[in-house]
């Protein structure tokens, strides 16, 4: 009986692999629990383990089969298994869906391609007046290599499937198409008044008087990095905020004419700056302004611009206008201060005597309003269905400093005489006076010769020298928030340096040199133009009540009192309403229960802060009820990019 069992037990296992038929026990024996387990483990590993039918495929028809999918399926294949992961990553199927989608879009690119400048007219001449010799062939021809050479530079290094992803990241900003959103924050219900975005930081102001610092990273995403209460909104208010990603500055204006500076690197609540305005004590901020040497603060009670030197502390000046500031900019040492009714006023920091250029906008186009730091203001209307596009003249940089005004051609000859006069006047300043006889004979005799009296300085530039000299001393915050900035600025300042060098180095060992776009600068003294007058009434119900607007390169989004968001082209050839892929759009505000009785006449707002930015990484949009949204349109191949930015479920 014992050698009976020992078989038995030998043979059980052959029997539950069903690879024994038959039993060597005639009694009828039921199935016991284990043996239940084991089968259904068997049912589930089947079912999971199922056949790899693309792997035994020819692999041209493998690779046919996967250019019928979607991205996001080619995304997630590619995690399945080794085979698959090879099978889509063949450059033959991102190139098919680079071209298709470029027969889609035939002028994707073409504000893209580099525009050759024209040769001068007299060049033009004296080459149709003699042949053409066998240097002038060459010559044409290297020259028709380069230009090839110089469109795909950017294409060359970069794989197909990131072609795709750039064209298609295009795409979707042209047909508004978000691939994927994200709730960064809902400030605990606290509404949301003003929304910056700068380079990878974003700040937020809520009403609840909390400032708060997010940092964007390609894994991450926006992760908060700092926040700041400045307790009761009653008794110290905070208006407008800033930031200036560069030197790590945080910049907060509170009613009172009160600017408290903050080194976002530290994370701390200490101020490294604080400026006062004066004795205004119901002054309040509409708009700040912040460089790495100035700063400036718009605002009404009373209507004023007032400027510092904040690294130092002292003011420098400050400017009464008789209508309410709407925005203020800085652009290098000039200041523009945008009103209320339409004036646009530009005038220097360094030289108050001179009048302001002033210009006119039409007034019925504000609140909304965007400059981009260059040359481009736009203007979009309430309801007014229309996005008025103005422009300034630009000013060339050279390399060897010097600035060519780009002017009309009548006043070439009043343009080199001014400057044959000023070449004059500075040749005749720098040539030392002769020396006199009585001067020689003091100077032997160790005595002090007179000076000479300069009769160049006006009675203007005197005062205006005084007035500088006035607020030359430091404020208590001076001397280490110059010392902290500097050391930041000196950072800046070597990293471009590397660059610079890297750059160089790169085409000495044949490798290509990044190209920097020159940035134009704004001509102050020629008139503002009017480019464009984009019409947004086809998109319908998107383009009624805007409240806000946000400007960033060649494109232009706006939102309205619900949260529906636009995109527009500059130059108007492209308009789009922002939807996600499947058509939802959860950041629209549908709930009665967020507005309130006075948000028909100010929505909920001062016309003069914003809820919309927008950057390289997408669109941030704040709501009424404190959600703070980020909508990417990006097309993202790496899995860790995906899911670090996941769809937020309508739950």
């Amino acid at each position: 009986m014992a050698r009976r069992k020992s078989v038995q037990e030998l043979v059980k296992p052959l029997r539950k692999l069903s690879l024994l038929g038959g039993t060597t026990d005639k009694s009828p024996t039921t199935p016991t629990s284990t043996d239940n387990k084991t089968i259904t483990e068997l049912q589930t590993t089947q079912e999971h383990e199922q056949c790899d039918i693309i792997s035994w495929l020819p692999r041209e028809l493998g690779l046919y089969i996967f250019t019928l999918i979607s991205f996001s399926d080619l995304v997630q294949a590619q995690l399945t298994c080794r085979v698959w992961c090879r099978i889509v990553r063949d450059p033959s199927i991102w190139k098919t869906r680079y071209y298709d989608l470029h027969r889609r879009f035939p002028d994707l690119y073409f504000h893209k391609q580099p525009q050759q400048p024209l040769p001068q007219q007299q060049e033009i001449e004296q080459h149709q007046q003699r042949e053409p010799t066998m240097d002038d062939i060459h010559e044409e021809e290297e020259k028709e290599e380069n230009v090839g050479q110089e469109n795909d530079d950017d294409d060359d290094d970069m794989t197909w499937q990131t072609k795709y992803c750039r064209a298609q990241t295009h795409a979707n900003w042209r047909m508004g198409i978000v691939q994927r959103k994200q709730l960064i924050s809902d400030h605990n219900k606290s509404r949301i008044l003003s929304v910056k975005l700068r380079k990878n930081y974003l700040i937020t102001l809520t009403e609840n008087n909390i400032v708060s610092l997010y940092q964007y990273t390609t894994s991450l995403g926006f992760r908060l990095v700092s926040t700041w209460s400045f307790g009761d909104p009653v008794h110290n208010s905070v208006e407008c905020i800033d930031i200036l990603p560069e030197i790590n500055i945080l910049a907060v204006a509170m009613c009172g004419s009160k600017c408290v500076f903050y080194d976002i690197n530290e994370q701390s609540n200490d101020p490294i700056q604080v400026l006062k305005g004066g004795n205004h004590p119901w002054f309040i901020p509409d708009s700040i302004a912040l460089s790495q040497d100035y700063f400036a603060v718009s605002g009404r009670k009373p209507s004023a611009v007032f400027i510092w030197n904040w690294r130092k502390g002292v003011r420098l000046s400050n400017r009464a206008f008789d209508n309410q500031p709407h925005s203020v900019y800085i652009v290098k040492s000039n200041i523009i201060m945008i009103s209320v009714d339409g004036l646009v006023h530009v005038f220097d920091i360094f030289d108050p005597p001179r009048q302001s250029a002033t210009f006119n906008l039409p007034p019925c186009n504000m609140p909304c309003l965007g400059y981009d730091g260059s040359l481009n203001i736009v203007l979009a209307p309430f309801a007014a269905h229309r996005i008025h596009h103005f422009k300034w003249d630009p000013t060339t940089a050279t390399s060897n400093g010097a600035r060519y005004i780009r002017s009309p051609n009548n006043n070439n000859n009043n343009n080199t005489n001014s400057d044959n006069a000023s070449n004059d006047t500075n040749t005749t300043d720098q040539s030392p006076p002769p020396k006199t006889l009585t001067s020689s004979i003091s100077s032997l005799l160790f005595s002090r010769p007179k000076r000479q009296r300069t009769t160049y300085i006006d009675t203007a530039g005197r005062k205006a020298a005084r007035s500088l000299r006035r607020y030359s001393s430091y404020n208590e915050y001076g001397y280490a928030c110059q010392a902290r900035t500097a050391y930041y600025i000196k950072q800046v300042q070597e990293q471009e340096k590397m660059d610079n060098r890297n750059n160089n180095d790169g085409t000495s060992t044949g490798r290509k040199k990044m190209k920097k776009p020159i940035k134009e600068e704004p001509d102050f003294h020629s008139r503002l133009r009017l480019i464009s007058s984009i019409r947004t009434s086809p998109l319908g119900w998107t383009t009624r009540h805007i409240v806000s607007m946000a400007v960033h390169n060649d494109r232009v989004a706006i939102v309205n009192r619900r949260g529906g968001i636009a995109l527009f082209a500059v130059n108007g050839t492209t308009a789009a309403d922002v939807t996600f892929k499947n058509g939802q759009c959860q950041w629209i505000e549908r709930d009665k229960s967020t507005f309130r009785d006075g948000d028909d006449l100010s929505d909920g707002y001062d016309f003069v802060r914003s809820r919309l930015a927008m950057g390289d990484m997408g669109i941030i949009y704040g709501g009424r009820d404190g959600k703070l949204w980020w909508l990417d349109f990006s097309c993202r191949p790496d899995e860790d990019n995906i899911s670090s930015a996941t769809p937020i479920s309508s739950s």
